[in-house]
């Protein structure tokens, strides 16, 4: 492992940041697809993580808030998201424990407003069974989905 083949490694890994926030395994991952070694995977993840522009921890936070806030998921496709994406299961419980459950029912009650606003003319069992379906699609619990159909009165 070169000096030269170390910088190229870490000038990559900085490229790969500056597109957009990455957790450590999606990080070692591409730098595995460019075929550099295990020995210098190491080092650019400890690297990176060194001058703190690798961070799980902050890389949870901030998919959560935006997930929330603008896609507007449920828990449940949250944590299966995290867990696809390398995040332990520990920092996944850390971070979905810091959400509010009020936003979370005000945006299922949001989602299911809208989409029955969307089916009109279909009949009520009809509307109850697509709503639930979308907002499970969304990553709704079953006891979520239940509060806001029962806040939406259709």
């Amino acid at each position: 492992m070169t000096e030269k083949e170390k910088a190229r490694a870490v000038n990559y890994g900085l490229k790969l940041l500056t597109a957009r926030q990455r957790t450590e395994k999606e990080m070692a991952d591409k730098l595995k697809e460019k075929n550099y070694s295990d020995e210098i995977v190491q080092y650019v993840l400890a690297y990176l993580k060194n001058y703190c522009y690798l961070d799980d921890q902050k890389y949870v936070e901030l998919y959560l808030r935006e997930k929330i806030n603008i896609n507007r998921y449920g828990t449940i496709k949250l944590r299966n998201k995290l867990f696809q994406k390398g995040i332990s299961s520990e920092l996944i419980a850390v971070g979905l424990d810091s959400i509010d459950e009020e936003k979370i029912l005000e945006n299922a009650v949001y989602l299911a407003d809208r989409k029955i606003k969307s089916l009109k003319h279909d009949e009520y069992m009809t509307i109850k069974q697509k709503v639930y379906r979308h907002l499970v699609s969304k990553g709704y619990s079953y006891a979520t989905i239940v509060k806001a159909l029962n806040i939406v009165v259709f």
